[in-house]
């Protein structure tokens, strides 16, 4: 399971595995069957609420039903594993699924979450959420810059990087998108370790945006280097050819051949 799971699934195996194999159906029998057995069990309610959201096809009944579930669990206790993991998936329902969508009040259950539980995976990955939300959008460019402030400076602070690296690529996007200066948008694409980014595309495409931006800045050590990761890595990709006339005219590396 993604980022989290292994917070909340600890006794239910069996149901968990079903939501795994995407059997929302089976999942919910089993944990609906557990919560009738031991009507505390927090992790048999948090396990329903899953799989209500998640079987097809999606009905506003299900939606719903799940809803009540994961305000029950908040209710009850906000601040354990369930707690948390309920705050955070009763903002997606609230982004994702309400009709009509909720997102001020989503972005700003999320951002409690971030603030109340900073060191729980949870309020880790409810900043991750939110953070598109707060970058895009109609605001001044003032409002664009405080925004990305106060996530660099509250994704600088996140412990797991696997919810970090998003967080820093998601801030480099922005500085695209909005054209704003390639000293910000570099220092972002370095601080997401792009390096250990999994999937080759997004990587590839960091390291011929570090390599641009770093020329574009003046550290043409830093472009040379990641130019030359790029052209060593991936010598299929339709670019191979053109990085490799950029290495061959940047300064130290004339013996470079296209």
């Amino acid at each position: 399971m993604a980022t989290g799971w292994a917070d909340v699934g600890v006794r239910h195996a069996s149901g968990w595995e079903s939501i795994r194999l995407l059997q929302f159906s089976d999942g919910h029998t089993y944990f609906e069957n557990a919560f009738a057995q031991n009507q505390s069990d927090r992790e048999a309610l948090f396990g329903q609420a899953i799989a209500l959201l998640n079987v097809q096809p999606r009905t506003e009944g299900n939606i719903q039903q799940a809803q009540a579930l994961l305000e029950s669990l908040i209710e009850k206790n906000a601040g354990d594993t369930y707690g948390l993991a309920a705050r955070f998936f009763l903002a997606r329902v609230e982004l994702m699924h309400a009709e009509p969508a909720d997102r001020p009040r989503a972005i700003t259950r999320l951002l409690a979450l971030a603030d109340e539980a900073p060191q729980s995976v949870w309020g880790e990955l409810a900043l991750l959420k939110a953070a598109p939300f707060l970058l895009y959008g109609n605001m001044s460019e003032e409002k664009r810059r405080e925004a990305l402030h106060d996530l660099e400076k509250r994704g600088a602070r996140l412990t797991r990087e696997e919810i970090r690296r998003p967080l820093f690529l998601t801030l480099a996007q922005a500085c695209f998108h909005y054209d704003l200066e390639p000293e910000r948008a570099l220092s972002y694409l370095m601080a997401a370790d792009v390096d250990r980014v999994q999937r080759w595309q997004r990587r590839a495409d960091a390291y011929v945006q570090i390599g641009n931006l770093a020329r574009e800045t003046g550290d043409l050590a830093l472009a040379r280097t990641y130019f030359q990761k790029f052209y060593d890595e991936f010598p299929r990709d339709s670019r191979h050819y053109m990085v490799g006339k950029i290495l061959q005219e940047l300064p130290g590396n004339e013996e470079v051949a296209p």
